[in-house]
């Protein structure tokens, strides 16, 4: 076998760990709330043996995960397209992980301390607000005992593509970068939105990828009996 061709399969293996790293990472966080699936497009077997295959290219699929009801006022989900918006040390996030809770301070924020940012900054509660009364219209107004609150900061990235992943469901753009509202979503408490990964396609994925592996190592071996009964020939 040439050089190139070692190149070749060598290459083809690469590609197919990428893929076994984003199957790996999807299955981890198939119970995660508003996690994005990663997705990876590979070249066949053979347009990488022919040289003709592009290099492959990691994207993030934004299709909605499925529902669930929690009954819990301070979980939120968003049914269509769009992110929450997170604040932390300056610096905004995204994020379709919708599980928040009531600071000290009476903030919404993550449990990891990320404040949730409605369109006049943070969303406040009042000390004496009831939580079981509290509810969100559609558009993203938090209220409670028919009091508005607050508007929920939807928005999306004008160039999904920029989108950066930062931790499992947390988000970012690069600064700069151009962001609208969605045209359709309604947001809902008391519910969550789960990983959009579906675990018995990740599997099948998987054992695809196995049996790329596999195919390599064949090849690798039948031109190293070749190359070695060769060597053989004109040794004798």
């Amino acid at each position: 076998m040439n050089q190139s061709a070692y190149e070749l399969t060598g290459r083809m293996m690469t590609e197919q760990t990428r893929r076994l790293e984003a199957i790996t990472d999807n299955l981890a966080n198939s119970a995660t709330p508003g996690y994005r699936r990663t997705q990876v497009s590979t070249p066949s077997f053979d347009q990488v043996l022919q040289g003709t295959a592009d290099p492959s290219r990691r994207s993030m699929d934004l299709t909605n995960g499925g529902f669930r009801n929690t009954g819990v006022p301070t979980d939120f989900a968003i049914t269509g397209s769009g992110f929450f918006v997170l604040e932390k040390d300056g610096r905004e996030f995204l994020t379709r992980n919708g599980q928040f809770a009531v600071a000290g301070d009476g903030r919404l924020t993550t449990p990891s301390g990320f404040a949730v940012l409605g369109e006049d900054g943070p969303i406040n509660l009042p000390p004496d607000v009831d939580m079981s009364r509290m509810n969100v219209d559609g558009d993203g107004t938090v209220r409670a005992d028919g009091q508005a609150l607050g508007r929920l900061r939807i928005t999306e990235p004008a160039d999904a593509g920029l989108l950066e992943r930062v931790g499992p469901s947390l988000l970012r753009l690069p600064a700069g970068a151009a962001t609208r509202t969605p045209p359709e979503f309604s947001v809902t408490n008391r519910s969550l939105e789960g990983s959009n990964t579906s675990v018995f396609q990740e599997m099948a994925d998987m054992m695809s990828s196995f049996r790329s592996f596999q195919m390599c190592h064949k090849l690798l071996q039948t031109q190293d009996a070749s190359q070695s009964s060769m060597i053989k020939t004109y040794s004798a």
